[in-house]
C-alpha cells in the first residue's frame, strides 16, 4: 500500500518524489542555439512491460512552427534521462521525441517561451499493446466525496495517455505498466458509480460499479497514521533543479475526533489550545498556527499539506495503521 501511494501521490502532486539525496544537473548535452538566455529542459520517460521509467539515449527536437526540426539542436538523454536546451529566444516552440525500438512520441505545443520551462515527453515501446484493454479491480474501491483519492486501477493492455471516468467525472490516469495504472479520484456524490478507461484511440472497458463515493465524515478518523511529507525542491521555481529533500517522515495521532499529535521531519508541530478538531473528516490549524491542513480520502489514507521549518512547502500522505 504505501509503495503505491506514494507512487500515485508522486505522480499527482509533484514534479518528482524522494530520491537519494541531493543530485546536481548535467550541463546542457548539446544543441541549444537561438541565441537567447532561456532553458527548456525536462525528462524523456520510457513505457515497457516493465513499466515507466526515464530513458537513456533518447533524442528530442524542437523547432518553429512550420520550420525544419533540429534548428536548435538535437540533445540526448542523459543516464537521468534528462535533455536540456540552452540559451534560446523567446518564440512559439513545438517539440518532441524519437528512440529507436519506441514509436515517435506526439509533436507536442510547447507554447511561446518567455521564461525557462520544463517539458517532459513520453516513448512506448514500439508493438508494446496487442489486443484489448481489460479493467479487473481497483483499490481502494471506496473513496471520499470530495475527490483526491489516490486509486490503483489493474486490467491488461492498459494504455498510455488513458483516460479515467467515474460515472461522468473523468480524471488523467497514469499508467504504470500494461497491467496498472493509478489515478486520483474527482469529487462526486454519494453512492456507486461505473468506472470506465478510455485509450487514447477512444477504445472504452468499463467496471461497473467498480468505486463506491462515500462522505468523509463517515470514515473513522481516529488512531495513529503514518507516512511522509513528499520530497520538494529547495526552490520550485528553478527549472533546472540543483538540490533536492528526500521524503521526510510524519506522524500523527487523532483522538475523540481531535488532532492531538503531529510530528515531520523529527520536529514536533506546535498545536494550539484546544488542538484542532477533525470536522467532516478534514482538519486545519488556525490562522497565526503553522500551516498544517489535512483530510481523509479513504478508510485507511489522508492527505494533507505542510509549511514548517522542519517541512516547509510540501504535501503530506499518511496510512492508518
Amino acid at each position: 500500500m504505501k509503495a503505491t501511494l506514494h507512487a500515485v501521490l508522486c505522480i499527482f502532486l509533484t514534479a518528482g518524489c524522494g530520491g537519494g539525496g541531493p543530485t546536481t544537473p548535467p550541463p546542457p548535452p548539446g544543441g541549444g542555439g537561438g541565441g537567447g538566455t532561456l532553458i527548456l529542459s525536462g525528462i524523456v520517460y520510457g513505457v515497457d512491460a516493465t513499466g515507466r521509467r526515464p530513458l537513456v539515449g533518447a533524442t528530442v527536437d524542437i523547432s518553429e512552427p512550420g520550420a525544419a526540426w533540429g534548428t536548435f539542436g538535437r540533445p540526448v538523454t542523459n543516464a537521468n534521462g534528462r535533455y536540456t536546451f540552452g540559451s534560446l529566444s523567446p518564440r512559439h516552440y513545438l517539440g518532441r521525441a524519437t528512440m529507436p525500438g519506441y514509436d515517435e512520441s506526439p509533436t507536442v505545443t510547447i507554447g511561446y517561451l518567455e521564461t525557462s520551462k520544463t517539458v517532459d515527453f513520453e516513448l512506448v515501446q514500439t508493438g508494446l499493446f496487442s489486443g484489448p484493454a481489460t479493467v479487473t479491480s481497483i483499490d481502494p474501491a471506496v473513496g471520499s466525496t470530495g475527490g483526491g483519492t489516490p486509486v490503483t486501477i489493474r486490467g491488461t493492455n492498459l494504455r498510455t495517455g488513458s483516460t479515467l471516468t467515474f460515472d461522468t467525472e473523468s480524471t488523467t490516469a497514469f499508467l504504470a505498466n500494461p497491467t496498472t495504472i493509478y489515478a486520483i479520484s474527482p469529487a462526486h456524490g454519494e453512492g456507486s458509480v461505473s468506472v470506465s478507461v478510455t485509450s487514447p484511440g477512444g477504445e472504452t472497458v468499463t467496471l461497473a460499479g467498480g468505486f463506491r463515493f462515500a462522505a468523509p465524515g463517515s470514515f473513522d478518523f481516529n488512531g495513529t497514521w503514518k507516512g511522509y511529507a513528499l520530497a520538494h525542491p529547495v526552490n520550485p521555481q528553478v527549472v533546472v533543479r540543483s538540490q533536492t529533500h528526500d521524503d521526510m517522515a510524519l506522524e500523527l495521532v487523532i483522538e475523540n475526533n481531535t488532532l492531538t499529535r503531529f510530528t515531520c521531519g523529527g520536529a514536533t508541530v506546535a498545536l494550539p489550545t484546544p488542538p484542532p478538531a477533525v470536522s467532516n473528516g478534514a482538519f486545519e490549524l488556525p490562522e497565526g498556527a503553522a500551516i498544517l491542513a489535512g483530510r481523509i480520502v479513504s478508510a485507511t489514507i489522508a492527505i494533507g499539506t505542510i509549511n514548517t521549518p522542519a517541512c516547509p512547502g510540501t504535501r503530506w500522505e499518511a496510512i492508518k495503521q
